[in-house]
């Protein structure tokens, strides 16, 4: 593995540099164990030495760098500056499975990491089976301090059947790289633009990473090549019989960014017309391209068939984050039938997400059936009693009282509406104690997104 100057000089490398030195790699039709390391090393998968987010992270290597699943995996970690001198830390992570598959939000320990050599920690852990990235986080036992990596998280993507990081994990992987490097600055930016550029330079057969390669800025040449991509992987799906779905989704989101509705619609329509297929990757796109189309009918007051069919065929065993969506739809859609049974199912299913999912219009039943359910939630934790990754127990607690904030603020507008004006008079004064600068203000964490309870945290912080 490389040694923590030797990563100091990768990160620092111009971006030029790191993709000519990974497509060299992935283009080796047998990429030896040293080949593997190296891609490592580049698109900081498994050592990441980010430094441009205070407070500075420390610097985590597992070897092998990209284990496979069952794999013993050997930890060291050069400990950050406000975990030094700890008599022990844990090494905890989110768990993400393939595109269709969920992902783990509470946080599994790995491994408990002992002081080894100058402010050196080590430890290990058996790769988890069915993962496809592992998102950490260096933490002291108590919860009391963290090293995110400046946010960034220590990201390590599992080896798929032919050695090579796996797909799904470089997705993943990339898609928060892409999040966090619109704030990032420094050497940062050309770490997570490497972990971006991974999954188009590792897998160019695939639409999703050149979607996500794809910058607001892009040259005219960028423009083309990206064109140019678009029709080659029309031609690439088309000749599938089973083309998979979520490739297709991803193709269609390109096709429309570069002036190309044509492809666009036509793998759409593919999408719905495969609806029947039961693969859980197939099934999610299907419901996140069916809550899509819904969405301007909805807005409009008109019916929407192709919502009610699949949220008539929703499956909890294919949940993943991306069924939130329709999860909120199935709310919806029984409020605005005045079904407040089937409702509580639904809000059920949806969880603590949907909390803040209040129609300001309810009246009669679902109004009373409103107040009741935001008094009951009131009286519970928001995000749960398990700590988020790489959240401290401080932080935690911010976040709760942020969305609860705008839980009291909706309930005392749903009170008002009711006519119960000396109830609404006490949730205001309870959202003040909660929130004295307002129910708007945000969580004091910008890393939130992604890293556990992610949509309650985006709500809070966006909204």
């Amino acid at each position: 593995m490389p040694t923590a100057t030797q990563n100091a000089r990768v990160t620092s490398r111009s971006l030029a540099s790191v993709r000519r030195t990974a497509t060299r790699v992935a283009n080796h039709a047998v990429i030896r164990t040293a080949g593997l390391a190296t891609v490592a090393a580049l698109i900081s998968l498994a050592e990441i030495g980010a430094q441009a987010v205070a407070p500075t992270p420390g610097v985590l290597r597992l070897a092998p760098a990209i284990p496979r699943a069952g794999q013993p995996v050997q930890v060291s970690y050069d400990a950050s500056p406000s975990l030094a001198g700890r008599k022990a830390l844990v090494l905890r992570a989110a768990v993400f499975g393939g595109a269709g598959a969920g992902r783990d939000l509470s946080a599994l320990t790995l491994a408990t990491l002992t002081p080894s050599t100058a402010g050196k920690f080590k430890g290990q852990f058996v790769a988890p089976a069915n993962a496809t990235l592992l998102r950490m986080a260096v933490e002291t036992e108590s919860g009391d301090a963290t090293d995110r990596n400046g946010d960034g998280y220590f990201d390590a993507v599992l080896a798929g059947a032919d050695g090579r990081p796996n797909y799904d994990g470089l997705w993943w992987s990339a898609v928060w790289a892409r999040v966090r490097a619109t704030a990032a600055g420094g050497s940062a930016v050309v770490t997570l633009r490497a972990r971006i550029d991974s999954v188009a330079t590792l897998y160019p057969e695939r639409a999703g990473g050149w979607r996500l390669r794809a910058t607001g800025t892009a040259s005219t040449a960028e423009r083309d090549e990206r064109a140019s991509r678009v029709v080659a992987l029309d031609q690439r799906l088309a000749k599938e019989a089973t083309p998979n779905l979520a490739d297709a989704n991803e193709l269609a989101n390109m096709a429309d960014e570069v002036g190309r509705g044509d492809v666009a619609t036509k793998w759409r329509d593919r999408i719905i017309a495969d609806s029947l297929r039961t693969d859980p990757v197939s099934r999610n796109v299907w419901y996140l391209e069916a809550s899509r189309r819904a969405a301007p009918a909805m807005a409009r007051g008109e019916a929407t068939p192709l919502l009610v069919r699949a949220v008539g065929q929703w499956q909890s065993s294919a949940a993943t984050t991306l069924n939130l969506r329709l999860t909120e739809s199935g709310v919806r859609m029984a409020l605005s039938a005045l079904d407040t049974g089937k409702a509580r199912l639904w809000y059920d299913r949806c969880g603590a997400a949907c909390t803040l999912s209040f129609p300001a219009t309810a009246k009669g039943a679902v109004l009373d059936f409103l107040i009741g359910r935001a008094q009951r939630i009131r009286g519970t934790r928001i995000i749960g009693s398990e700590r988020p990754l790489g959240i401290t127990l401080a932080e935690a607690a911010a976040v709760d009282t942020s969305v609860r904030a705008r839980l009291v603020a909706g309930h005392a507008e749903l009170l008002t509406a009711a006519a119960r004006l000396k109830d609404a008079a006490a949730a205001r004064e309870a959202l003040k104690a909660l929130a004295p600068d307002g129910a708007s203000r945000s969580p004091v964490v910008e890393g939130l997104v992604f890293s556990a309870r992610a949509h309650l945290a985006m709500v809070a912080r966006k909204g």
